[in-house]
């Protein structure tokens, strides 16, 4: 059942008597791919009274009651700068999760940019003195001093700028169960300390201090020492409560919480989503997108220097089991926008369902080691053949006709298994198949912490092989990345002469875009790479970077 998303309904089926108010920055779209579903049907089934304001205004926001426990925050599943903003710093003309995919006006965004800190104000004045927790990607990522590529300086923690109570870090899920039971026996004044995944706010440090919020600003290597750090202890059981200034105060970062295991992924995942747009909202993008897909894992081991999934879902693999995700293809198949293809079953990486590390299934290995990086480690297992035997069983569902890859795969892994690759290339693959080389010049897939120098290529020989001789009509889709730090214009050469001989000319070619608490971002902001503290090349310049992006696709400059 789809929540109240209005103060209309909030009086229609609480009568006003409200426990907890969720802000997001999407529309409302009642499907577990949004997170802010997941966190309101999960506090649902908990039995409280939960509502959500989607895009609202400071005037919507007063016609709600107020909450008797708290308010949660989100600028929704994506960083409400990025949504906003090109990766050269112009205004973006579309937002995927927003009706009809319009952003607003210019002045008056459906999604404002730091939509975090700008809906927490607005709650702290409508409803003084109520704990205000904030989550969600942008507020996994700006929860420490970090670089802003919109603004070009470095900014304060999110949760300092906001002023909010309590930020939660990760999924989620186990984070706000254990906050709302706080505030529910303890009150506005709870205790904030110790939850796993959350940060407060408190007048003197604990634990592993960081470079604080100034050394950071005036220190050149300030960004770079402090990401090094945070990544060491972003582990599970490995982790230490983390500590940098603000000011006068400290932000205080406990360890994370740890991955949620295939039996309460399996509950939230089957909770009683309607997997439709509240009728406030018009037809959103990002929902037609996904509303045939299905999510069967969360979490990637790849540990990619320019992602942020890692920093949001961690790099441990949580995998649905297969029953969970029969179920939910039965659900999908009795919708009336279904007409018989699963667009999707995957996640992060598809070709990572029911990985495992096998030193410590529950919190893999630390920081020690990469699963994946340079070369894969012993102890990383992965099963293809799990993921297989439940493509072929969702395929073999009666109202199920096509079954596709649409996450992607990483190359990697697919090139370990050949026989495999043939099924996917063969069967799994509806048009286009997603791949992400990144790059194929050597030093910056190194600082990439991508994949070994050939391997691409390797893929791309396959793929036209198994094209050439089952005559299939598909499109390999490289995702390439211009102006990461350490490319030069070398390596830039190296790339265009290779995308221009194989008539790769890819639309998902684009820009280095600086995503908060990356191990790029930090590199891109100090130009300084925070393993070794050694001096990389970064072309932040924007004549620099529009003259390699026309060149690469071909354009007069």
């Amino acid at each position: 059942m789809i929540l109240p998303a209005c103060a209309d309904e909030v009086a229609y089926y609480y009568k006003n008597n409200l426990d907890i108010l969720l802000l997001t920055g999407d529309a409302y779209v009642d499907h577990p791919s949004f997170g802010i579903s997941i966190i309101a049907q999960l506090l649902k089934k908990q039995g409280y009274r939960v509502a959500i304001a989607a895009q609202p205004t400071k005037s919507t926001l007063r016609n709600y009651p107020r909450p008797n426990l708290l308010v949660g925050i989100t600028a929704g599943n994506v960083d409400s700068i990025l949504s906003n903003y090109t990766a050269n710093r112009k205004i973006r003309s579309d937002d995927k999760y927003s009706s009809g995919g319009s952003p607003g006006f210019k002045n008056n965004r459906n999604r404002p940019p730091r939509a975090t800190i700008v809906y927490a104000n607005w709650i702290k004045e409508i409803f003084k003195g109520i704990p205000v927790v904030i989550g969600g990607i942008e507020a996994s990522l700006r929860r420490f001093a970090h670089y802003d590529y919109y603004s070009d300086k470095i900014r304060k923690s999110i949760l300092a700028d906001s002023k909010a109570d309590l930020l939660v870090y990760g999924m989620g899920e186990s984070q706000i169960l254990e906050i709302v039971k706080r505030v529910e026996h303890q009150g506005p004044d709870f205790d904030r300390s110790g939850i796993p995944g959350t940060c407060y706010l408190q007048s003197s440090p604990q634990g592993k201090i960081l470079p604080s919020y100034e050394e950071v600003v005036n220190n050149k290597s300030g960004l770079p020492q402090a990401y090094k750090i945070i990544s060491q202890h972003s582990h599970p059981g490995y982790s230490s409560i983390l500590s940098q200034q603000q000011d006068s105060r400290y932000i205080i970062c406990n360890p994370p919480a740890l991955p949620v295991d295939t039996v309460k992924l399996d509950e939230i995942y089957g909770l009683p989503y309607s997997r439709t747009v509240h009728f406030l909202f018009k037809k959103v993008p990002a929902f037609e997108m996904i509303a045939n897909s299905i999510t069967s894992h969360r979490g990637c081991v790849g540990n990619c220097s320019f992602c942020s999934i890692i920093t949001h879902q961690g790099r441990i693999i949580s995998s649905r089991s297969e029953s969970s995700i029969l179920e939910e293809v039965d659900i999908i198949t009795t919708l009336e926008s279904f007409h018989g293809h699963i667009t999707d079953v995957g996640g992060p990486s598809a070709d990572m369902y029911g990985s495992y590390c096998n030193f410590n299934s529950q919190i893999g290995c630390g920081s020690r080691r990469f699963c994946l990086y340079p070369k894969p480690c012993l102890n990383f297992i992965n099963q293809p053949d799990k993921y297989f035997q439940l493509l072929e069983k969702i395929l073999s569902h009666p109202k199920v006709k096509k079954v596709s890859i649409g996450s992607g795969l990483r190359l990697d892994l697919a090139l370990r298994h050949d026989q495999y690759l043939k099924k996917i290339i063969t069967t799994y693959t509806s048009g286009m198949l997603k791949v992400a080389p990144e790059h194929i010049a050597p030093q910056v897939l190194e600082v990439m912490r991508k994949y070994q120098p050939g391997e691409f290529e390797k893929f791309y020989t396959r793929f036209t092989k198994l094209k050439k001789e089952f005559k299939l009509r598909i499109q390999l889709v490289p995702y390439f990345i211009l102006s990461h730090p350490g490319e030069t214009e070398s390596d830039l050469e190296l790339l265009s002469r290779y995308v221009k001989k194989n008539r790769i000319f890819s639309k998902a070619i684009q820009d280095f875009t600086p995503s908060p608490l990356t191990r790029s971002t930090a590199i891109y902001a100090s130009g300084i790479n925070p393993d070794n503290g050694q001096e990389i090349y970064v072309a932040k310049k924007d004549k620099i970077r529009k003259r390699r992006r026309t060149k690469i696709l071909n354009k007069k400059p």
